[in-house]
């Protein structure tokens, strides 16, 4: 019928092909989207499987095999126990990928934290110039405080005892006519 075209299957090929259908990712993938550790085991789990196919041809390349041969392969994966070790090798990959990928994180997240708590320590570390003025405004500022107190108290002291010096020099400083203008 197609002997011309040989890319176009036969009927013939078409139902030997029906026929030996590998329902392998079915067994191992449960759906048809990665939902659950699961479905992403058993994804991980058929590639293995195909893995093991292509280094099943690969071995026989230089050699003629039948289809009969290759089916056999084939039908010995579909055993539980071989379709186990692939789904307990992919467990094994995920949870080692898995604990791998916390560590990094946990890694990265403490990494983040000591990096602001150095930044914040910075802020807080006094910079050299930035203290001596500060310091300086502080101390012209105590002094002017620490001299108006000293005025007042002059002043009250004064206005206690009118005859000291103290006074006499506060009613120049206050009065138009001072007592201690010569004349």
């Amino acid at each position: 019928m197609n002997q011309g075209n040989s890319s176009i299957p036969s009927e013939s090929s078409t139902t030997t092909t029906a026929l030996n259908y590998n329902s392998i990712f079915e067994t191992l993938v449960t759906s048809k989207t990665p939902r659950s550790f699961d479905d992403v085991c058993g994804r991980i789990a058929y590639s293995f499987y195909k893995e093991d196919k292509r280094d099943w041809i690969q071995a026989h390349q230089n050699q003629s095999y039948s289809n009969q041969e290759l089916q056999a392969f084939i039908d010995g994966c579909k055993y539980d126990r071989r379709l186990n070790d692939y789904k307990e090798r992919a467990e094994r990959l995920l949870l080692q990928y898995l604990a791998e990928y916390q560590k990094l994180n946990t890694k990265n997240e403490l990494d983040d934290i000591k990096n602001e708590l150095k930044n914040e320590i910075e802020e807080c570390k006094p910079k050299p110039w930035h203290n001596f003025w500060k310091s300086f405004g502080t101390s012209i500022l105590s002094s002017v405080a620490f001299a108006s107190v000293l005025f007042l108290i002059t002043f009250l002291y004064a206005g206690v005892n009118p005859e000291t010096n103290a006074s006499k020099i506060l009613r120049c400083l206050i009065a138009p006519n001072c007592p201690l203008q010569t004349k």
